[in-house]
């Protein structure tokens, strides 16, 4: 980011379709995206996590919200706004072994933590204009707030039938989080006042996850962003 401000006094005037628009835009969006947490255990707990490593994995997440995007220049625009989160990992299907085996006991589990945010993010994105398309560079912050953590056991029995058992329990995690997002998107005109992005992103925490010191957790994402602005049209002064 200060690499982007530092080119600000160099950039070029304004191009004709800036001035047709608002500085302003109002946008929605939605990004699809496998997250997944990164350890940092003490070494007299670093068992634990090469236990987790092993046994752990990605799982599907996303997030949507509103987007307001403020031109500052030409090449340059800010973007903040809120929206809710869903991020965690999971774990592939784990074979029970019982003492006295019995139909009615699951054979399987499948364990997912979920973890649900509200965010707000600050970015700026940066105009790279390369032959005849309009893409960006993007990279930016953001303050999260936890609102709800499950753990979702889901039983598998040897007739099929599943059911799901829920642990709503979220005592040791932050209830407030920092993390980081980079990024390079597409500007695509979708009609005249609409423009929708495309950006593929990587979001990750550098605060932890949880308030152990010497069990560090840091959730990341890598997923796609949609984006979809209406530009607001400038009022034409009547002669």
């Amino acid at each position: 980011m200060i690499f982007i401000l530092l080119l600000i006094p160099g950039l070029s005037v304004s191009q004709l379709s800036d001035t047709l628009y608002r500085r302003l835009s109002i946008g929605i969006s939605y990004e699809a995206n496998l997250s997944g947490r990164q350890l940092n255990y003490s070494l007299s707990n670093q068992w634990v996590a090469d236990l987790r490593n092993e046994n752990e994995m990605l799982k599907y997440g996303y997030t949507a919200g509103l987007v307001f995007r403020y031109r500052l220049h030409p090449k340059l625009n800010l973007e903040t706004g809120l929206r809710f989160a869903d991020r965690g990992y999971t774990s592939p299907k784990e074979t029970l072994v019982w003492e006295s085996p019995d139909p009615k006991f699951p054979s399987k589990v499948k364990t997912t933590v979920s973890m649900n945010y509200v965010e707000i993010p600050v970015r700026f994105n940066y105009k790279l204009k390369v032959g005849k398309l309009d893409i960006y560079a993007m990279g930016g912050l953001s303050l999260n707030f936890l609102t709800n953590k499950v753990t979702r056991f889901k039983m598998y029995y040897e007739n099929v039938n599943k059911d799901i058992n829920k642990d709503k329990t979220d005592y040791g995690f932050e209830e407030r989080t920092y993390s980081f997002s980079l990024g390079i998107g597409i500007n695509i005109p979708f009609a005249k006042r609409l423009l929708l992005n495309v950006e593929p992103v990587y979001s990750q925490n550098f605060t932890s996850i949880v308030a152990d010191k010497n069990a560090r957790e840091y959730l990341y994402s890598i997923g796609v962003n949609t984006k979809l602005f209406l530009r607001m049209k400038k009022k034409t002064k009547k002669a």
